[in-house]
């Protein structure tokens, strides 16, 4: 392995629990830490000479211009978070520099919060909530959920998450892909272009997939149309995948039993948004996957596994393609 020094620049936006911090870093790295040569500041507050000299970066956001213009000797340039459909193209990274992100890293509070939702969605809990505002007894039996229907659009780490729920609960889980390929949890997976084929008959549809071109109004107003009376919805994606006019409309013909949302094309959720209103339309603030503690820390561990990776000429992990986006 080679001795020289390792040039490490993160990047803090926000603060808290979510801060990344020198000594974070110095733990993920264990016996690189005597290579390395580390600077952290605020996303406003960029040291100019230090992202100069760094050949690793590590940031849940990039201010993509600067980085343009002051970063020449990136190497990698990894992101905390998974989502990274805001920073495509990658244009701004310097030739041959990769880029990483932190998929898979939020698994566990993936799958606890699509089990939540799912048995919530199967109970009608939605309506009893709208039920319970308006001072309203008024009973609803369902059926258990073993044996019904799971769609799960995205079969990476929160989708895999999410068929492993629902198998747990007895789901017959279909996959949707951009490939079709297999996939962990799946009882089958299609390609994309069979997602007319099977939302129909899907009881459950939980949508997982990185935001990209073609997942765009993925579930549009015709294919929410064409779920069955009584299906559910629950938006783990990004809020630009599904319409939620078309659901508020589905919501207000009773057509649907429900939606569970948690994230939304702006955020915070405005207050004067009409969504806040709707029956059996369920806000939580974007937090399905995140956790008070670990989060900062387990993506750091990728980025140092990257970092060591790139001084071994190995291959580096969860790399971003560009092309398709994720």
């Amino acid at each position: 392995m080679s001795t020289d020094a390792l040039n490490i620049y993160a990047i803090n936006y926000g603060v808290g629990q979510y801060a990344i911090t020198e000594n974070q870093i110095r733990d993920s790295l264990g016996d690189l830490n005597e290579r390395a040569h580390i600077s952290v500041s605020a996303f406003d507050q960029l040291n100019h000479e230090a992202l100069g000299a760094a050949e690793f970066l590590v940031a849940p956001r990039f201010d993509t211009e600067v980085i343009r213009k002051h970063a020449p000797n990136l190497r990698l340039a990894h992101c905390i978070n998974a989502g990274v459909e805001r920073f495509m193209p990658l244009d701004w990274l310097p030739r041959g520099a990769i880029f990483s992100n932190s998929s898979g890293i939020h698994a566990v509070k993936a799958r606890e919060y699509a089990l939540m939702s799912i048995l919530m969605l199967n109970s009608r809990m939605p309506q009893f909530a709208y039920d319970q505002s308006q001072r309203r007894w008024q009973p609803i039996f369902t059926s258990p959920v073993a044996d019904k229907k799971l769609l799960v659009v995205g079969t990476g780490g929160i989708g895999t998450a999410v068929a492993l729920a629902g198998g747990t609960l007895g789901l017959s889980v279909t996959g949707v892909s951009r490939s079709g390929r297999p996939a962990e949890g799946f009882n089958r997976v299609v390609p994309q272009d069979a997602l007319d084929d099977v939302l129909p008959d899907a009881d459950f549809v939980v949508l997982a997939c990185p935001l990209t071109p073609e997942t765009q109004n993925l579930i549009s107003a015709r294919r929410i149309s064409s779920l069955k009376p009584g299906a559910g919805i629950v938006n783990m994606a990004r809020g630009a995948v599904v319409d939620y006019n078309a659901i508020t409309d589905a919501l207000n013909r009773n057509a649907l039993a429900g939606c569970v949302a948690d994230v939304f094309e702006v955020e915070p959720l405005a207050s004067e948004s009409t969504l806040w209103d709707v029956p059996r339309f369920v806000v939580t603030p974007h937090i399905s996957c995140d956790a008070p503690t670990g989060y900062v820390e387990a993506g750091l561990r990728l980025f140092a596994k990257n970092v060591r990776a790139l001084t071994l000429g190995e291959p580096v992990a969860n790399v971003v393609n560009p092309e398709l986006g994720y």
